[in-house]
């Protein structure tokens, strides 16, 4: 599902919803495999951006991440990704697919070669963890977001960063007690309001182009991530 968030509230052919959006696309068909679904993500998103809009993708599978980062690279010649994650998604290769879920990041730094500041990460296999300490990769796990209270962690980070970003926010990186509907839940995470401070500063610091919300997989009577889910796209619209 692709959203886009604009200010023409004249625009008869478009569904409206809250927080001002305006034009909703889901996408069903060809999305057999991950190459489709990421061309159809790509292809949506990139309509959204040529009519002056500024998406908000909402997705299941974190790959569809790639789709929205590769279509960005289309309309922008700079430009960042600050990503919100359990996990540090560099992976070559999971269970002998590339494109996995756990390989988003990798695909998005080397395929795409684009800048990536990664925040509440807290799961990570060894070459994962050696890769980042080789090649001085921007991540900031949650103990180390929390641990001046300031959060001034986070804004070196931001500063070391493009001026144009993608916000990519897999919701696993709140605790479980916060989201247990997600696809792989991770103790430890970050609280709805720390999230908040890190949507909000990152919308101060830098000109976000557009964002996700990604990994929602609820439970049965699971409302509370629904909820969640949905007051954070809400969020999201406000500061886009």
């Amino acid at each position: 599902m692709i959203s886009g968030t604009g200010l023409d509230e004249t625009d008869d052919d478009c569904e409206t919803g809250t927080s001002g959006m305006r034009r909703i696309w889901i996408c069903e068909d060809q999305l057999d495999d991950p190459v489709s679904m990421i061309e159809a993500a790509s292809a949506a998103v990139s309509q959204s951006v040529s009519e002056k809009r500024t998406p908000i993708v909402l997705g299941g599978e974190h790959t569809v991440s790639i789709g929205t980062a590769t279509a960005l690279c289309e309309h922008y010649d700079d430009f960042g990704i600050v990503t919100l994650d359990a996990h540090a998604d560099l992976r070559h290769e999971y269970e002998g697919n590339s494109f996995s879920h756990a390989c988003t990041l990798r695909r998005i730094r080397e395929d795409l070669q684009l800048p990536v500041a990664q925040i509440g990460v807290r799961s990570y296999s060894r070459q994962e963890a050696a890769d980042i300490k080789e090649n001085m990769w921007i991540v900031l796990t949650p103990w180390k977001l929390r641990e001046d209270g300031e959060y001034d962690a986070l804004l070196e980070a931001l500063s070391l960063m493009p001026e144009n970003i993608f916000l990519n926010i897999d919701l696993d990186v709140l605790d479980p007690s916060e989201a247990p509907g997600v696809g792989n839940p991770e103790p430890g995470g970050l609280g709805w309001y720390e999230l908040l401070d890190v949507l909000y500063i990152t919308a101060q610091e830098k000109n976000l182009l557009a964002a996700d919300v990604v990994e929602f997989l609820p439970l049965e009577n699971d409302r509370v991530t629904l909820r969640l889910a949905a007051r954070l796209v809400e969020k999201l619209a406000s500061v886009l």
